[in-house]
């Protein structure tokens, strides 16, 4: 398996697994999938070195991917981004999230963040113990803050102090 940066064509392979979540399950809280014009602008978003978007290929296949994206806009918070890891449904278990966590972790540092931080629906407990296995410590539980397939959700919170 090769971690690397993504290219556009790996775009359809990415958001694919991401658009299965969308649609069918509480990982991402996106409702809508991503699909026509917003493939690009999801792509370009991560034209900006600090905030990668890597490809886990295994023999040309898309098997994860992973992200840096800014915490939020306000000035304060420019040394803090937020991650995103998916991995396909049929090749989870096998340490691909942990392989492409370590990766924005180092690439975090390299980029000059300070703080990265994870949010997980609080019942993925997958979720919660890829995250504590890098490091990260869990600092909340934000109750019934997204709705989606017709239940009100909670979001564990995670950082990492790089």
């Amino acid at each position: 398996m090769i971690i690397r940066p993504a290219t556009r064509d790996d775009v359809p392979a990415a958001l694919a697994i991401l658009n299965a979540e969308i649609r069918s399950d509480v990982n991402a809280f996106d409702t809508e999938p991503v699909e026509g014009p917003a493939q690009d602008r999801w792509f370009a978003a991560h034209a900006d070195p600090r905030f990668p978007l890597v490809i886990a290929d295994y023999d040309g296949i898309v098997r994860g991917w992973a992200c840096l994206s800014p915490w939020a806009r306000h000035g304060a918070y420019s040394r803090t981004a937020e991650l995103s890891v998916f991995i396909h449904a049929g090749h989870r278990g096998q340490g691909i999230g942990k392989t492409l966590l370590r990766r924005l972790i180092d690439d975090g540092r390299a980029a000059g963040h300070h703080v990265l931080v994870g949010r997980a629906e609080a019942s993925n407990e997958a979720s919660r113990r890829l995250h504590r296995a890098c490091g990260f410590s869990e600092t909340g539980l934000m109750r019934e803050v997204g709705w989606k397939h017709g239940r009100y959700l909670d979001v564990a919170t995670f950082q990492l102090i790089l």
